[in-house]
């Protein structure tokens, strides 16, 4: 029965569990007990994050996520508090996105301490609004755990932002997590944590930190505000906002970090303080730690840290608690009457002094629990679970911690007196690390309510375990109290008396904290115990942290930190800690450490202090460390190779890399001091340099630059430099040999071997270790990567004796495409030019050579030497050619530079005067003079040659062909002769027998008489019939051999009218047609390809300029100008023809070659003569190519192409084309293709067309020598640009921003241009002020002059006129969108320096230096949609760099008519 009543019982119990949580959607398994809940949904996680509104609610509980989700489109508040255990299951929640004013801001709002967040991945965006403080990706603030999370996503606030979490406290442990995205604040911002007071260990962030500018802007609504501020009034104290404390893991560490490593970007160029790799800022402990990542700022920016600031022990004695715990319930007190008196006040008032008033709970608490005398420097680091506790005594035995330590399984427990450290095996499991450490710098306030007296210095009160709560009870309230004062002026008298009260009692507690400094007895005002016992330092200590990034600002820029020092100042600028007052110096005794760090990144700064391990130590120890790489000042002193300038002491640290800078240069540090913070001067002993100082000003050594400071048994490596600037010190800064070094043992790896890197775009081709004085010759360098339109070359072409580590650069240059050659014509244009992948420093040598005729065989101008010479070169086995030589032009010879390349296409400008082409012959490597196959481009001959060495020969020639008609002309006379001879011959004969005939009929009359016959008078015999046949059948042949030879005749006559005459007259009416000076012509080609259809249109003219005869191609609004192989921009930009973009100059030369080459058909079509031919294969090919130049290289099966020729008149008045062959489409599919094209010839040209000047001078200054070839993408970039400075009307929405120096603004308004009575006229709306103006003249609309501030606004319609100009320079590049294409120009310094006049005219007068800045344009069906410009650089305001930021953008409607724009009356009758 009780069994039965038992089991009930537990059915009962898991029907309430499940009954109690099924409001919330959780799903809780009996399995695993009511504590368990299970998340599988969205809306699951949701129900539980509501449920977490109870702070208590979610202890002991377990959730569970079992699938990934995603939060897009849920109603989602963050966890508000957390103190479970949430296990994510590898899982990922996606699509976070928090917007509202939560703070802190995170998944989870605050893990408390006891809960854990495990093996979650988050993804999406965190962007804290109101305050915007405390904001983290996994939570905003974490008293617990979070182990192997992720978030992936963006991160953005003002202060405390951390990619993870926003602070992690002093209870807080991050471990194994990863970030990946970027987090943007400007004051404690981290890739894992903004703040961390607590531990990270083995974290990684590959994000980017704070690499925007976030320099604060002013947002102008009202344009006419007047933006220019007076730069006599800014002063220091007027500090710009800028992002200070920015890390690649932590932006401010107090606490431990431990094992990770940050491979993102951090940091914005020359902007922002304290900027490190893996913490802004630290006074806690970094241990183990790597930067891989590239660190850039403006000051204090370190590989590792960016301010080192030290450790601070302080007595606190009884008095002093029992006083503290007086003014802290006093304080109370106050706050409670100015919560009374602020019930009426902004809620935001309200909820501060509320939370002073917790805050204050928190601190009397704390400090009813001190202990006294509480003065160890202990820290705790456990690894292993926490099993148990301990009370244990370190030190001195009246001072004590409280700390939790365990130790997992195969854990190694080492307690040393100074500090208590549990080290770990690899099975150990996680613990928690106690130190006790205040922070006093948030509750100091002074000078007033608006809280401009704050203290920054980084102090920290060390006690016992009660110390940590007091640390975050009066840290809370120096921040409320900043948030209350800077609201006090908006405040009732009653309450800023009441917050003045609260101000001074704060002064007062922070006098009380000074008080107990002022206890200190028998010290130095400030005593730097960082040697006393070093291996014993955690907080304030950097040790065994590497750092391989590159690592760039301004000022105090190290590899491993920025600078060891206080930060004790409003002002980030000034570095105090070298003049603190006797009062100030009382307070501390300080402790920072660098130890055993390594860094092998490139240290650049852009003026004074730079090392490879600090930039400025003012304090500290720098012990054991190693020092690699190359450190730069470009503008600035004080460069080491430990540190750049010292104060404190460095021991037992090794150099080894290259220095450059203005003054004092270092192996070891660029410069000592006599007199330091402490005290005493700086101290360096048992250092080793092995350095190379390159460029530099003056004082450079070894060791040091200077003698200040004390030097003991150091040592370097150098045959070029002494020790200390100049001269050696025994016992102090001696040489050593590089032998008798090597025998030291302890002697880093790194000195025994030297490395040669070869390194090309930034990427390692090679690398070789060497031994010391080791050379290298050619055989060992690598090949430097091809890049298009460049050469490369090594900085370092030879490598002797090899001493130091070196690198070995491949320079690219632009290369010049057609190198002219140093000969030149009277005209003074180049006799060669060599395309190839020149340098601009190489030289085309051309060297006149002495004319050897006999070489050629050279012949006499007379007819029989010619035809001799002629059957000669035929008799010996050549070919019959159409000229044999004349004469020897020229000879030379030609030296190319080396390009790579065997073979060049060289051209050659043939002599002034000289009349027909010459051959060119070229010299065989067997000595052999051989002719060249020519092209004619222009007044060039190109031809290829090989070898770097060219002998050539020009040649005139004189024409045989017509030997051959007169041979014809003769064998047809010989056989006309023949068949005379024949005739004559044959009629001779017949009279012979005719007389023996006529002899032997007398004979026989005279017989037939003396026989009685009849005589001669008798009858002739009749002719047999036979004899009658076959006289009349030879009479027959003769008839038809005259038919034949008549029809002959008539067929030469009519082939030659059809044909020869049709030839002739084709070729006569086209030499006219290229004869005219000025011509006029109209193209269209028409496209069908497939389905689709494309069509061209473009205008041509030909005119006369300066003697040359010049061809222009208008298309789209774009000119072309064609001359001597080459194209021009209407800026003068020259380009040389290619495949794209052909020489149409030479389309009359290739009419002529296809009419002379082809039959030419003659027809008369409605009055008009149509003379037509049929061009096939290359012919064929070739007219195509000129006619689609878009696709020529995708033809294919070219067939034929007809052409026919329109006459009227005796003027050619069209040319016709149409042919088909094959293509591919966008697809690369082949389609077939027709094509069919019309060439419109206008009536003679009254008026000559005019050329621009820029090009007229360009075609006088050679050409396209040295350019690139025109592209398609420059082509659509210009056309469209022209298309929308045609566009009528035109509008636009225009978005002004400027942060620059004084000049900050942030302004929209809208631009118009119309035509009105023929003018173009452009207008300006903003708000209620409306401009319209034309040329220099503006006015309102009302007719009056517009003031200057006003006609300052109108400048922003330069930028259309600055960015069609840009697109002239051409540097075009394109991206395609969904709509069509976005192309970017690249602005040169002028263009930029117009554009940023342009934006703000107020700018023009301030110091700043631009870099090249950058157009984009929108550009769709031709048309461009929107033109954005973007301009960077640095200002400089009251000796201060800062980052200058200048924007516009055009965006372009095409919903308005010229309706819409109407230029009022009143200003249209003025302009």
């Amino acid at each position: 029965m009780k069994n039965k009543q038992k089991a009930a019982l537990r059915l009962l119990a898991a029907l309430l569990a499940l009954t109690l949580l099924a409001p919330l959607g959780l799903t809780a398994s009996a399995a695993d007990g009511p504590d368990t809940i299970y998340i599988d949904s969205a809306s699951d996680f949701v129900s539980f994050a509501k449920s977490c509104a109870l702070d208590t609610w979610s202890a002991g509980k377990t959730v569970i996520l079992r699938a990934d989700i995603s939060l897009a489109g849920m109603d989602y508040t963050p966890v508000a508090a957390f103190g479970g255990t949430f296990d994510g299951g590898g899982h990922t929640i996606s699509d976070l996105n928090l917007t509202g004013s939560y703070s802190p801001a995170g998944l989870f709002a605050v893990i408390l301490s006891g809960g854990s967040v495990e093996d979650l991945n988050v993804a999406g965006s965190v962007a804290a609004a109101g305050d915007k403080i405390v904001a983290g990706g996994i939570a905003g603030e974490n008293y617990g755990r979070i182990v192997c999370c992720s978030f992936t996503g963006m991160v953005q606030g003002s202060a405390q932002i951390g990619g993870i979490a926003g602070v992690n406290r002093v209870s807080g442990q991050i471990i194994s997590s990863t970030f990946d995205g970027k987090v943007q604040a400007t004051n404690a911002t981290g890739g894992i944590a903004g703040l961390n007071e607590g531990i990270i260990r083995h974290c990684t962030n590959t994000g980017s930190i704070n690499t925007n500018n976030v320099d604060a802007s002013l947002s102008l609504s009202d344009i006419q505000i007047d933006t220019t501020l007076d730069l006599a009034n800014l002063t220091t104290s007027q500090t710009f906002l800028t992002t200070t404390e920015t890390g690649g893991i932590a932006g401010t560490n107090t606490g431990l970090i431990a094992g990770c490593k940050n491979t993102g970007t951090v940091g914005y160029e020359h902007v922002g303080y304290n900027i490190g790799g893996i913490a802004g800022s630290t006074s806690g402990y970094l241990r183990s730690n790597t930067n891989e990542g590239t660190i850039l700022g403006r000051k204090d920016v370190g590989g590792i840290a960016g301010q080192v600031e030290p450790y601070v022990a302080v007595t606190v004695s009884e008095s002093t608690k029992d006083q503290l715990q007086t003014q802290l319930q006093d304080l109370k007190t106050l706050t409670d009457r100015a919560t009374a008196d602020a019930g009426g006040a902004a809620s935001s008032l309200g909820s501060q002094l509320a939370g002073m008033g917790t805050y204050l709970d928190g601190a009397a608490n704390a400090a009813n629990n001190l202990r006294a005398t509480a003065t160890i420097d202990a820290g705790a680091l456990a690894d292993g679970s926490v099993t148990g506790g301990a009370d244990l005594t370190v030190g001195d035995a009246s001072a004590g911690i409280g700390a939790a330590i365990g130790a997992g399984k195969d854990a190694d427990l080492t307690i040393d007196t100074h500090p208590l450290e549990i080290g770990s095996s690899t099975s150990a499991g996680i613990g928690a690390g106690v130190g006790g450490f205040v922070d006093p710098s948030d509750l100091s306030l002074s000078g007033g309510t608006d809280g401009s007296g704050a203290l920054s210095a980084s102090l920290q009160m060390n006690a016992d375990a009660s110390m940590p709560e007091l640390a975050s009870a009066l840290s809370g309230m120096g921040a409320q109290m900043r948030a209350i004062g800077s609201q006090a002026a908006n405040l009732s008298t009653t309450l800023q008396n009441d917050v003045q009260a609260i101000s001074d009692k704060l002064g007062e507690i922070n006098d009380t904290v000074f008080a107990a400094m002022d206890e200190l007895e028998n010290r130095d005002l400030v005593t730097d115990g960082s040697q006393t016992d070093p291996d014993s330092i955690t907080l304030g200590a950097v040790r065994a942290c590497e750092n391989t990034g590159t690592v760039q600002a301004d000022r105090n820029v190290g590899g491993i930190a920025g600078a060891m020092g206080l930060e004790y100042s409003v002002d980030p600028e000034s570095d105090v800690s070298q003049s603190l007052s006797s009062s100030e110096r009382k307070q501390y005794e300080l402790r920072a450490l660098l130890q055993s760090c390594v860094s092998t990144g490139a240290v650049t700064a852009k003026k004074d202090c730079a090392a490879a391990i600090c930039g400025r130590m003012d304090l500290g120890l720098a012990e054991g460390c190693e020092a690699y790489g190359s450190v730069e000042s470009q503008s600035g002193d004080y460069v080491g190779g430990v540190a750049g300038i010292c104060s404190a002491a460095i021991e037992n640290c090794y150099a080894k890399c290259e220095l450059s800078g203005g003054r004092y240069l270092g192996g070891i540090v660029g410069s000592g001091v006599t007199d330091s913070v402490t005290g005493g001067g700086s101290t360096v002993s048992g250092c080793t340099a092995l350095v190379r100082i390159g460029a530099y000003e003056q004082y450079a050594g070894a060791i040091a630059g200077s003698d200040a400071g004390a030097f003991a048994q150091n040592r370097f490596v150098s045959d070029a430099l002494a020790g200390l600037n100049g001269r050696s010190v025994a016992g102090a800064a001696e040489p050593i040999a590089y032998r008798t070094l090597m025998e030291d043992e302890t002697l880093p790896d790194a000195f025994r071997t030297f490395t040669v890197q070869f390194v090309a775009d930034g990427n390692v081709l090679k690398t070789v270790e060497v031994n010391y004085g080791e050379s290298l010759d050619e055989s060992a360098y690598p090949d430097i990567p091809a890049v298009d339109g460049q050469y490369g070359v090594w900085d370092h072409p030879t490598l002797n004796s090899i001493t130091f580590d070196t690198t070995v650069t491949a320079e690219y240059h632009t290369c010049v495409d057609a190198l002219p050659s140093d000969a030149q014509r009277d005209d003074g244009r180049p006799v060669f030019l060599a395309e190839g992948a020149f340098s601009d420093t190489d030289r085309l040598q051309a060297q006149p050579q002495a004319i050897t005729p006999t070489a050629f065989g050279e012949i006499s101008a007379s007819v029989p030497e010619a035809i001799r010479k002629y059957f000669q070169n035929i008799s010996d086995g050549h070919a019959p050619a159409a000229h044999v030589a004349k004469s020897v032009i020229e000879q030379w010879q030609l030296r190319l530079p080396e390009d790579g390349a065997d073979t060049h296409t060289i051209r050659f400008r043939v002599p002034d005067g000289q009349k027909g082409t010459p051959d060119i012959y070229l010299m065989n490597a067997n000595g052999v003079w051989q002719k060249a196959k020519t092209t004619k481009i222009g007044s060039y001959l190109s031809f290829e040659a090989s070898g770097q060495t060219v002998q050539m020969a020009a040649l005139s020639t004189f024409p045989v062909w017509w030997v051959w008609i007169v041979l014809a002309g003769l064998t047809a006379l010989l056989v006309l002769l023949i068949i005379h001879l024949i005739h004559k011959l044959g009629k001779t004969r017949r009279r012979q027998m005719q007389a023996l005939r006529k002899a032997m009929q007398d004979e026989q009359n005279a017989n037939d008489a003396a026989i009685g016959v009849p005589g001669p008078d008798a009858q002739p015999v009749p002719l047999t019939p036979e004899q009658a046949k076959k006289r009349k059948s030879r009479h027959r042949v003769w008839l038809i051999v005259l038919l034949v030879l008549a029809a002959a005749l008539t067929a030469g006559v009519l082939i030659y009218r059809a044909n020869l005459k049709s030839s002739v007259d084709a070729l006569l009416l086209l030499k006219n047609l290229s004869a005219r000076k000025e011509l006029d012509m109209d193209a269209s080609v028409q496209m069908d390809l497939g389905d689709e259809t494309l069509q061209t249109d473009a205008h041509l003219f030909r005119t006369q300029a300066d003697g040359k005869t010049i061809l222009c191609i208008e298309e789209n609004g774009v000119r072309l100008y064609y001359y001597d192989g080459s194209i021009y921009l209407e800026n003068g930009s020259a380009y040389r023809t290619s495949g794209l973009f052909p020489d149409y100059s030479t389309l009359g030369e290739h009419l002529l070659e296809l009419y002379n080459a082809t039959d030419v058909t003659y027809a008369r079509e409605s009055g008009e003569e149509v003379y037509s031919v049929t061009a096939y294969g290359e012919d064929a090919a070739q007219a195509l190519s000129l006619l689609t130049p878009t696709i020529a290289d995708s033809l294919s099966a070219v067939d034929s192409i007809d052409l026919c020729m329109h006459v009227q008149d005796g003027e050619i008045r069209s040319i016709e084309a149409s042919g088909s062959c094959e293509a591919q489409d966008a697809g690369g599919v082949t389609q077939p293709m027709n094509v069919w094209a019309e060439l419109t010839i206008q009536p003679d040209v009254q008026t000559p067309h005019s050329v621009p000047q820029a090009v007229t001078d360009a075609m006088a200054g050679g050409g396209y020598q040295g350019k690139l070839e025109l592209t398609e993408d420059l082509l659509r970039v210009i056309s469209a640009v022209s298309e929308l400075g045609k566009r009528d009307p035109l509008a636009a929405r225009v978005g002004l921003t400027a942060n620059c120096g004084p000049v900050i603004f942030n302004t929209s308004l809208d631009y118009f241009r119309t035509t009105e009575n023929g003018r173009s006229v452009s207008g300006i709306r903003a708000g209620s002020v409306e401009l319209w103006f034309t040329g220099e003249k503006v006015l309102t609309k009302d007719g009056k002059t517009a003031s200057a501030s006003e006609q300052a606004l109108t400048k922003c319609a330069d930028l259309l006129d600055i960015a069609y100009r840009a697109c002239l320079e051409g540097g075009v590049t394109s991206t395609q969108t969904e709509n069509g294409y976005t192309y970017t120009l690249t602005l040169s310094a002028d263009r930029t320096r117009q554009a940023a006049c342009a934006i703000a005219p107020d700018a023009e007068k301030l110091n700043v230096e631009y870099q090249p800045g950058t157009i984009s344009l929108d550009v769709q069906d031709g048309k461009v949609t929107a033109l954005r410009v973007e301009l960077g650089g640095s200002v400089q305001v009251a000796a201060v760099d800062t980052q200058a930021s200048l924007a516009a953008q055009f965006t372009f409607r095409g919903d308005l008519t010229a309706e819409d724009v109407r230029v009022p009356a009143a200003a249209l009758e003025k302009l």
